[in-house]
């Protein structure tokens, strides 16, 4: 961004049906990503403040996405003890012969704050899914669909050392779509339940995620060193919680910046 624009527009449009799917041009993704600096030095986007920004600086921006998913070969939840999957084996009601698609509206607002090395970064988003083109499956009853999920980000970071040293603390709260996590589809993996039979399923084990993380970054010449350590609480809207609620994930990351 120059540092005399205050406004950018990102317009996008996008085919495919997904990380490791075969491509059949059919299930587009729309994207509009508006973004503004009503305060202080525009700057280009970018994670924490680097370059210790001398006067309070704030951008302000918001993202809406339209996606089309093919339908899944089941669906359900896992939060606790595991229920049954409802298998969905009519998935093209049109008689086209291609899968169904589910169309997914995302929107975010997002802001964040730059002074002299401190960096406020925060989110919020809602995901809703449309399901219509699915409402009965063969010696069903109607399927009860979860089809709207939130979601809020907020990271705190400090430069320090010449601009050589990034510190980070970060929270989150999100409600997981079986449908995906961090925007992939999720792999299919084998549900077992107390009654012992057993189901292909492509579900998350609870569907509300809250995180609390530290990171730390070194910049030297262009290389980039990050590492971070998160602890995720794993939770349920039902009355049964998850047996394994705490997950901590360790991750190294080494980056060239030209």
């Amino acid at each position: 961004m120059d540092s005399k624009d205050r406004l950018e527009l990102i317009l996008g449009a996008f085919n495919g049906s997904g990380p490791n799917r075969g491509n059949e041009n059919l299930d587009p993704m729309l994207l509009l990503r508006v973004t503004g600096v009503p305060m202080g030095q525009p700057w280009a986007p970018a994670e924490g403040d680097l370059g210790k920004t001398r006067n309070l600086s704030l951008m302000l921006g918001g993202t809406a996405t339209i996606d089309y998913i093919p339908a899944p070969s089941s669906y359900g939840y896992l939060s606790g003890s595991a229920v049954p999957v409802r298998p969905l084996t009519d998935r093209d009601r049109d008689q086209d012969g291609r899968l169904d698609d589910i169309r997914v509206i995302h929107v975010a607002a997002d802001l964040a704050l730059r002074f002299r090395g401190l960096a406020l970064e925060c989110e919020v988003y809602q995901r809703r899914e449309n399901w219509e083109k699915l409402p009965h499956q063969p010696g069903g009853d109607p399927l009860l669909m979860q089809n709207r999920f939130r979601g809020w980000f907020a990271q705190l970071s400090y430069t320090i050392l010449a601009n050589r040293l990034q510190v980070a603390a970060r929270a989150s709260v999100a409600r997981v779509s079986p449908l995906t996590v961090g925007g992939s589809v999720r792999p299919e993996n084998t549900c077992t339940f107390p009654d012992g039979t057993a189901s292909t399923c492509h579900l998350p084990y609870a569907d509300v995620r809250s995180e609390l993380a530290a990171l730390i970054a070194v910049h030297l010449s262009g290389l980039r060193i990050s590492g971070s350590f998160a602890r995720y609480r794993w939770s349920s809207d039902g009355a049964t919680q998850p047996p394994s609620a705490i997950e901590n994930q360790l991750t190294i990351l080494t980056q060239w910046i030209l």
